[in-house]
Order: C-alpha cells, then structure tokens, then sequence
C-alpha cells in the first residue's frame, strides 16, 4: 500500500504533499485525507513511528500501463510501479539538503559499495523510466531517470529549500546522521 503525498508538479521532477492512503492492489487510487485519519491508529497502541527508522524503497515505475505493474493514480495522471525495491533504506548511507551553483535545490542520496552498484546497473538500464519512492509507503519523490548514476550518489531536484530539507529529513529518521540545515 502507498500513501499518496501529492503536489501538482511536473512527474519528473518531484511530487511532494500532504497524506493520502493509496490501496495496494492491480489499481490503486488515493482515498481521501478523512479515511486515512480514521484508519490512523490510537495513540499509545503501538510504538511511536518518530522511534523507528523510516522504511524507504526506490521502485522503478512507468507512465505507461505494462505486465506486473500497480497503476497509483495521481492528480495529474498516473504511474505503474514494479511490485519489489530495486533499492531500499539498508543501501543508503547518508541523505542531505544540497544546492548547486544556479541555485536549485536537491536531496542527495549516497549508496553504500553495493547500493550504488545496484544504483548504477538499475539507472544504466532505464535512463527515461522513473524512480518511485516511498518513505513509510508514503510517495516522496517520483524523478525521471535523466543519466546512468554511476558513482554511489543520485540527486532528486526538488521545487524549493524547505521540500528538499523536508524530504531529507523524512528519510533520515529521528535516529540518521543528517543536521537538518539549508541546503548546502
């Protein structure tokens, strides 16, 4: 199941928001901010998730319908997203806020040896299909393969400083390395 977290933007680029629950299954379409409060658990019924370290997973995903794909509609279309992670939280080894010289805003993610192996050989062979990820199955960024990422880090531009610091943090955990800060 994945948590809609939609602003209208350009797919991609980043597509960032408030919550929404996506139904697993062979089309998920978001339900509606009041369904996802009242499927909320009661406070004190489980451990706190500002506890945990976020579950994170990059999917590879689509914008055409194709064999053992999810359709997740989205406000401004939809995409098809493969079932398994092609990489997950266990390959990260660091996340930031960062800014380029012309001023645009990023997350930066680096890839322990194995991760940006994996993130080298996924990216090498879908340049133009899109990474769908999801932090605690909400969707956090849907970027466009534009290059093979070959040296362990894959910039995800996003629309403004606080959407990269926020994005940053929500992928870190309460327990990561990262000083949230302005980007850098």
């Amino acid at each position: 199941m994945f948590k809609a977290n939609l602003v209208p933007a350009m797919i991609a680029l980043l597509i960032l928001g408030g919550c929404q629950n996506v139904p697993s299954g062979k089309a998920a379409t978001a339900a509606s901010p009041a369904s996802q409060a009242a499927a909320a658990p009661a406070a004190g019924s489980a451990p706190a998730a500002s506890q945990r370290s976020p579950a994170v997973d990059f999917r590879l995903a689509q914008t055409k319908a194709g064999p053992n794909l999810t359709e997740v509609k989205l406000a401004n279309g939809s995409v098809w997203v493969t079932p398994q992670p092609v990489l997950t939280r266990a390959d990260l080894t660091a996340v930031a806020p960062v800014r380029d010289d012309k001023g645009n805003t990023y997350v930066r993610f680096d890839f322990t040896p194995q991760g940006a192996q994996r993130l080298a050989e996924v990216t090498r062979k879908n340049v133009g299909r899109l990474l769908f990820l999801t932090v605690n199955n909400d969707i956090a960024a849907i970027p466009q393969i534009s290059d093979p990422a070959l040296k362990g880090t894959l910039l995800v531009r996003t629309v403004d400083e606080n959407q990269a610091l926020q994005l940053a943090k929500a992928v870190a955990g309460p327990k990561a390395g990262i000083v949230p800060g302005t980007p850098q």
